[in-house]
């Protein structure tokens, strides 16, 4: 569970849904509606998140599952993903030494491609519509879909530990609270925007602390790798 709950923040931190979410705080903001408004419409972004995230991974989780009798199958996926977390735990430890140098985004390898942080701010120009709840679901289910290309990263692995783990139920709570760990940052940045953060202190914020994000994100790879094998033998 903490290996989980770990992962579960390191993602919601990442740069990819990190940023996704201040843009979507700011979009709220400038449309100038009140606390209330853009409390439920961050609330509605982070619930569309959690729900997409766990339909995902509950259909990840089946076809893992589904790997189970066949050794060798199971042996050879086991294999690429720890050797893929101890590949990305290197570069996350690149990124954030390059970063440290430079202070230059384009130092990073492991972040959001230009298309799609494109298609993210188009998907968040749609939070405008006249139901903000509404909006604000569709628009985390989308951003969600879309950054699933970066956080993906750290969620199969993940759920090929879960897949281990005897009992439905608790594979089940185990998902739970991956996805609310994963949330619980972007809700943070919901809550401060509501009080009156705006998007360029959050942004600052972010960019300062990208050092010690990667160094954690580069953590959690080598732990979820180490792990990985051990539950393989």
């Amino acid at each position: 569970l903490p290996a989980v709950l770990a992962a579960g923040l390191a993602d919601g931190v990442n740069p990819c849904a990190f940023s996704a979410a201040i843009m979507l705080a700011s979009v709220l903001a400038l449309g100038g509606r009140r606390r209330r408004s853009r409390l439920a419409g961050g609330l509605a972004f982070c619930l569309g998140s959690f729900l997409t995230y766990m339909a995902m991974g509950l259909g990840l989780l089946r076809a893992l599952r589904a790997l189970e009798p066949l050794r060798a199958a199971r042996g050879a996926v086991t294999a690429v993903l720890a050797l893929s977390l101890f590949a990305l735990a290197f570069l996350s430890f690149r990124d954030a030494l390059r970063f440290r140098r430079t202070g230059s985004a384009g130092s990073v390898a492991l972040r959001l491609p230009a298309r799609l942080k494109r298609a993210v701010a188009a998907a968040s120009a749609r939070m405008r519509g006249p139901s903000v709840f509404t909006a604000g679901l569709g628009c985390g289910f989308l951003v969600t879909l879309l950054d699933a290309v970066c956080t993906g990263q750290i969620y199969v692995p993940v759920l090929a530990l879960i897949a281990r783990e005897p009992g439905a139920w608790r594979s089940l709570g185990l998902l739970a609270a991956y996805n609310l760990a994963f949330v619980a940052p972007l809700a943070a940045v919901f809550a401060a925007a509501a009080k009156g953060a705006d998007a360029a202190a959050m942004s600052g914020w972010a960019k300062r602390n990208v050092v010690p994000a990667k160094i954690a994100t580069g953590a959690v790879f080598a732990l979820l790798g180490i792990l990985l094998l051990a539950a393989a033998r």
